[in-house]
């Protein structure tokens, strides 16, 4: 079962593609239909209408990405907003922090030549233990940025 319908003018000029569905992936293939402006949608066994959201989609079974930013992107910024507006989402993070923490405490003085400030990202109230650096255009070490947007990008996910 195949569903056509009109790409954005954005994509106008690209091939148009095919689906072919296996046991266990689907493939999408450039099309030979005689129209160049269709195209077959990936998700062919469970297509939605042409006027479908973005969460109708998700739930038909549309293949989807997420992408993260990292050290150039406001990491800090969403992780307090996230922390700040969502009291479920700071208490998973807060206990997920400890959890880190008590998994690495075995190795935690060898960790203290890398990371002096100790191993944890938030304190007990979801408030970052390391405050953000003073001057501008300065950025965090990465023994403090990779575990905050690793973090960050933890409530992004659990906050969907």
């Amino acid at each position: 079962m195949t569903s056509h319908r009109q790409p954005p003018s954005a994509f106008r000029s690209l091939s148009p593609l095919t689906t072919s569905t296996t046991s266990k992936d689907t493939m999408t293939t450039p099309s030979t239909q005689t129209d160049p402006m269709s195209y077959t949608s990936r998700a062919a066994q469970a297509t939605p209408a042409p006027t479908a959201s973005v969460a109708d989609l998700l739930e038909a079974g549309e293949p989807y990405v997420l992408s993260f930013g990292g050290q150039a992107t406001p990491w800090r910024t969403s992780l307090a907003e996230l922390l700040e507006t969502d009291r479920e989402v700071a208490a998973d993070l807060i206990a997920l922090d400890e959890e880190v923490s008590r998994l690495l405490a075995p190795v935690a003085t060898e960790l203290l030549t890398i990371c002096p400030r100790g191993l944890r990202v938030l304190d007990d109230d979801g408030a970052a233990v390391v405050p953000a650096p003073s001057h501008a255009g300065q950025g965090d070490e990465a023994a403090v940025s990779v575990p905050g947007i690793l973090l960050a990008q933890h409530a992004v996910l659990a906050s969907l």
